[in-house]
């Protein structure tokens, strides 16, 4: 799982790329875009889309901030 920040908003997604595993934890977020370090897949981390075909190739989390703690909805 990786755990993004943009402004305000938090997200989580599947943390490894679906085109090889890449570590997306380690990629660079721009927005809400997060460019895989490895072979540079980029994913739309508020819903899992890949930015190239627009399909859900990643698991999404809900997320949420409760007394200062991060809460991540699992399946």
């Amino acid at each position: 799982m990786a755990l993004f920040r943009s402004g305000d908003d938090l997200y989580a997604v599947d943390g490894m790329c679906a085109h090889q595993g890449g570590p997306l934890a380690q990629g660079l977020l721009d927005g809400k875009c997060v460019t895989c370090p490895w072979h540079g897949w980029q994913y739309d981390v508020s819903d899992g889309k890949n930015l190239l075909t627009g399909k859900k190739m990643l698991e999404h989390f809900p997320v949420e901030v409760r007394d200062d703690l991060v809460w991540i909805e699992l399946p």
